[in-house]
């Protein structure tokens, strides 16, 4: 089963605006969703889940600012493991997220970000 990291900032309700909508699609049932923070704001050790041979990849939200979570990306990306970024339209997002990116999604509603990034994981057989 695929398992899908879900890396975001803490300046933000993520648990009602990116985790329930995430956990409300058709993801919830096809692959392993890692939502970091759902039970715990405590740390997730990332490092450790990067560093298994696991088939993963990281589902990355980039519309708010972080540190921890652009460190995360930053590890994932030298592990060769692929990031999807979405982000809110308007959004200025930094040219190294571009970089490590292998794909941007831009979004109005987050369930539309949601819906391409399914339809991504099926065509590209993530």
């Amino acid at each position: 089963m695929k398992i899908i990291y879900v890396s975001h900032s803490n300046n933000f309700d993520f648990k009602k605006l990116l985790y329930e909508p995430l956990k409300n699609s058709y993801l919830n049932d096809k692959v392993n969703l890692i939502l970091p923070h759902e039970k715990s704001d405590e740390y997730y050790d990332s490092k450790r889940l990067f560093n298994s041979n696991k088939k993963l990849f990281v589902l990355a939200e980039l519309s708010y600012s972080s540190t921890g979570r652009d460190i995360e990306l930053g590890m994932a990306f030298q592990k060769d493991i692929s990031i999807i970024g979405i982000y809110k339209k308007g959004t200025k997002i930094s040219g190294s997220q571009k970089f490590i990116c292998k794909k941007l999604i831009e979004y109005d509603f987050i369930e539309d970000a949601i819906s391409e990034f399914e339809k991504y994981i099926e065509q590209e057989n993530l």
